[in-house]
């Protein structure tokens, strides 16, 4: 069987894992164990990708629409009702003054796997609003921005009523997971969710061992994970099973290596399925 490994490169800047990790919650996940919920993340439709939306009418501003399926297919809720304020992005925001605001800005919207410099050079509407989740330790209540410029969505960040700059909502359409979904034609709904777990080096017991099996049916090798703190990306396939179970697909991804794709049954034992990529 023919393992294959997909090594993407093509975000504008490196990934920076640390920006993200364990800042909403902890998660029981049917994934492997508990992990710590980075993000609740987005899916494919054309509002959370930057795309068009004609959804908005002459005369109305399409952002409240934006923001609202936006946050829909990211998976996100939100416990008031958002703001909204104008926000003028540079031509440069690479080299824009001051640094201190545009590099941690240009930063989060990058690993989120969305392009910032799409609104370069506009002014852009930022709507914001507190989310139900909270920063682990703290409990400092987590807001969702999201930036639009006419009918697109630019960036979508996250922060905390604290001290430590945007941080990245891993909702946008350039995504390791996101990009391997679309590299392999699998179809999803919505992106519902990231954690993080520590795979063991030794892929043995009833949970890794199962789970490192079902990636070798499918031509995956879970074990270039093993040993390591992994992402585990879960998007909504909007269909049930025989059994009318939620089936969810799952991306596996450690150091810009996809490890895995597999599928997820709730309320079924094991309840996993390998999937083959076609390419």
């Amino acid at each position: 069987m023919q393992l294959r490994i997909f090594t993407l490169v093509t975000l504008a800047l490196t990934l920076n894992a640390c920006i993200d990790e364990g800042v909403i919650g902890n998660q029981t996940s049917s994934v492997g164990g508990r992990g710590n919920t980075t993000t609740s993340t987005g899916g494919s439709t054309s509002t959370a990708t930057g795309g068009t939306n004609n959804a908005g009418t002459a005369g109305q501003s399409p952002a409240p629409t934006l923001f609202t399926a936006t946050l829909s297919s990211c998976g996100i809720k939100t416990i008031e009702a958002p703001t909204t304020q104008t926000l003028t992005v540079p031509k440069s925001p690479t080299t824009a003054d001051p640094q201190a605001m545009w590099q941690p800005l240009l930063t989060a919207c990058t690993d989120g796997g969305w392009d910032l410099a799409r609104c370069a050079g506009s002014d852009i509407l930022v709507t914001s609003a507190t989310t139900d989740q909270t920063q682990t330790g703290n409990a400092l209540p987590v807001t969702v921005n999201v930036m639009t410029k006419g009918s697109e969505v630019c960036c979508v960040t996250r922060t905390i009523a604290a001290p430590g700059g945007p941080m990245a909502a891993k909702c946008g359409p350039s995504t390791i997971a996101n990009t391997a979904l679309t590299a392999c034609a699998i179809p999803t709904v919505a992106q519902s969710g990231v954690i993080e777990l520590d795979i063991p080096a030794d892929l043995t017991g009833p949970n890794w061992a199962v789970k490192s099996q079902t990636c070798t049916e499918g031509g995956w090798n879970l074990s270039l994970c093993a040993g390591s703190t992994a992402t585990f990306s879960s998007f909504s396939t909007g269909t049930v099973s025989a059994a009318g179970n939620p089936l969810t697909t799952w991306v596996v991804v450690q150091g810009g290596i996809v490890c895995c794709l597999y599928a997820s049954e709730a309320n079924s034992n094991p309840g996993i399925s390998p999937i083959s990529c076609p390419m």
